[in-house]
Formats: structure tokens, sequence, C-alpha cells
């Protein structure tokens, strides 16, 4: 789509010929909306774990690094996919109670933890 955008915006430019007023309106609009998809997120919620939050919050990583010891410690069996990080003293670490003194393995990308299903309850 952001390839889309851009030919459109180039397309609207011309070879050699100012845009209208109009014309130069929707050529900034549309390389505005090229630049906003850049920096959206993918749409299945996977971000640079750059971008994680350092503030505690606890949140699913992917360990895209991880050789196969490690991901059969942290990882859903078969993936490099770990639940519940966090940032502690200085690194990415799991929250889930363990005190290892050293996690040499780091995520490459996190996404926040999904809200839970809507459960009935039977009273």
């Amino acid at each position: 789509m952001k390839a889309d955008l851009l030919w459109w915006a180039d397309k609207f430019s011309g070879e050699g010929v100012l845009p209208t007023p109009w014309e130069q309106g929707l050529i900034d609009l549309l390389r505005k909306a090229a630049a906003l998809l850049a920096e959206a997120p993918p749409r299945d919620g996977w971000q640079p774990i750059e971008t994680a939050p350092k503030n505690g919050t606890v949140f699913n990583v992917w360990l895209g690094w991880a050789d196969d010891e490690d991901a059969a410690f942290y990882c859903v069996a078969g993936s490099r996919f770990s639940a519940g990080w966090r940032w502690k003293e200085g690194r990415w670490r799991p929250a889930m109670g363990l005190h290892l003194p050293v996690v040499t393995v780091q995520p490459t990308h996190w996404r926040p933890i999904p809200s839970p299903p809507k459960v009935e309850t039977h009273d």
C-alpha cells in the first residue's frame, strides 16, 4: 500500500509540470500517508524490541535469535514465542518469577499481552 501511495504521489507530480495547489495538497497528503504507514506496527502487533516499554510493563516477546537450547527453555514448544517479559535491571527478562542471575537470550520483537477472552459465569 505504501508503494501505491508513493506511485500516485509521483504520478500527480508530473514530469517538469508544476502541480496546481490542489494537486500539491494531494501529493503532500499521499506522501504523509505513506510515511505513517511505514511507521505503523505490523498488523499482527509485533514491533521491534527497541520500541518496547521500559517501565515494568509485562508483554510477550519473540526470541528471534535464540538458539535451540534457549528456545526450549523460554519459548512455547516449536516456536520462538515467549510470554511475559519486562525490562528489569538493565535487560529484558522473563517476568514469570524466575530469578535467573544471567539471561543471555534477548528478544528481537514484542507485542502487548492481548485482553483475556470474555467468559460466561454460571451462577
